[in-house]
């Protein structure tokens, strides 16, 4: 660890019991206090699957872990939405992805990106192409999701069966894992206000309600096709364990 760095940490140490802070302890991620936990745990399963990063990798943003864990790599992309970034050698919406043709890449490395992707119809669409494109290849198939979950409506229905439909026909196993960890009800200190608990008790019935339906499209999915849904654990370990399939990092 850098000096540098250390002394940021001690001049904002992170102190339990501060539950009353409204501002982070870090801006920038953790970066300037260390590996982020997330990071921990990712580079983790990359470590543990570096065979499965091969060929031509595709990568968002930058190549930092094709680079660091990439084994037998021929050809090396990365994807961007921002023209200006100097790493990006595809210009593109990973929503559409139109510019990418399909069976391009070995190997993508996905990475704390399907989160923020809003427009749920198209990470909808580009799972059914997944799935399309998974559905001609030998051997056993398993698609693993590692999300937060999304939400879905009403009018996502028939998309949400019919790629269900089509991966079970098709003998495709859909494990996954609620990247969110243990789920509590602890109180948001930052928005409780004196003297409306009735207020406070909406809102933490929505923030369930919310939570509950975000995991929901994972479940059935899960289901639907025969496969594994883990969630509500912080042991990332032992729900990678139970998720696993080789050649598959999302």
């Amino acid at each position: 660890m850098g000096i540098r760095r250390h002394l940021r940490r001690l001049t904002r140490p992170a102190l339990l019991g501060t539950l009353g802070w409204t501002a982070p302890v870090s801006r920038r991620f953790g970066y300037d206090r260390g590996t982020p936990i997330d990071r921990y745990y990712i580079e983790r399963f990359l470590e543990a699957n570096r065979a499965a990063i091969q060929g031509r990798v595709l990568e968002v943003k930058d190549s930092g872990y094709t680079d660091r864990f990439g084994t037998d790599v021929t050809g090396r992309d990365v994807l961007d939405a921002d023209a200006s970034n100097p790493f990006a050698t595809i210009v593109d919406d990973l929503a559409t992805c139109d510019s990418i043709p399909d069976g391009s890449f070995d190997c993508i490395i996905l990475t704390q990106t399907l989160q923020f992707i809003f427009d749920t119809r198209a990470a909808l669409r580009s799972l059914e192409q997944v799935v399309q494109r998974m559905s001609v290849m030998p051997g056993q198939r398993t698609i693993v999701m590692v999300s937060g979950g999304f939400l879905t409506f009403a009018d996502h229905t028939s998309d949400k069966s019919r790629i269900m439909d089509r991966a079970a026909r098709a003998g495709i196993v859909v494990n996954a894992l609620d990247a969110r960890g243990l789920y509590t009800d602890l109180p948001d200190m930052a928005r409780r206000t004196a003297g409306a608990p009735q207020v406070e008790q909406v809102l933490q019935q929505l923030e369930r309600e919310g939570s509950r339906q975000q995991a929901a499209v994972m479940d059935e999915m899960a289901a639907a096709t025969g496969g594994t849904f883990v969630q509500n654990t912080n042991d990332v370990d032992g729900g990678m364990q139970r998720t696993l399939a080789l050649r598959c990092i999302a």
